[in-house]
């Protein structure tokens, strides 16, 4: 992929690292950037609602957000869909300027987001755009106390070798 410059000529190697941009968007704030992993699992686990998807455009923008499946695999077993369709998950990892993070606080929920349960929805309904970049590694969210448990093994794990 190269290198990746941020509208300041700040870039990083893409390759290497994972990074997320925030970059102008006309007559208006920056967007808060955000990031995705690729997904390597099962459709099962694919479809859990607690793990996002995100699909992501040609440019790396975001298109939409869902606790569904998306993009849906049309004319495939679900069971194929991992092993045909690229599928991103969310790890809702964003940075701010002071001024967009007020901007943003004061919007009010959208229709979208009240639907999935999913801020960021609030953010593409109102116009704004999230850029995201593909991490190397697979992350884990803490969104219970499963989740929890299983980060605090892996932790120890690293800890004690």
């Amino acid at each position: 992929m190269g290198k990746a410059c941020d509208n300041r000529q700040r870039c990083v190697d893409r390759r290497r690292h994972h990074y997320s941009f925030v970059f102008r968007r006309e007559g208006g704030a920056p967007p808060p950037p955000t990031s995705g992993p690729p997904f390597t699992g099962s459709y099962e686990e694919l479809e859990d609602p607690i793990k996002v998807k995100v699909v992501r455009d040609d440019k790396d923008f975001a298109m939409y957000f869902s606790r569904s499946v998306i993009p849906y695999t049309r004319g495939a077993e679900p069971s194929a869909w991992p092993s045909i369709s690229a599928y991103y998950t969310h790890i809702g990892l964003y940075g701010y300027r002071a001024d967009v993070l007020k901007k943003i606080s004061k919007l009010p929920q959208s229709p979208l987001e009240k639907a999935e349960n999913l801020e960021q929805l609030r953010w593409l309904q109102a116009g704004m755009r999230i850029r995201t970049a593909v991490s190397d590694s697979v992350s884990i969210g803490i969104d219970t106390p499963a989740d929890l448990e299983e980060a605090q093994r892996i932790i120890k794990n690293n800890l004690h070798g």
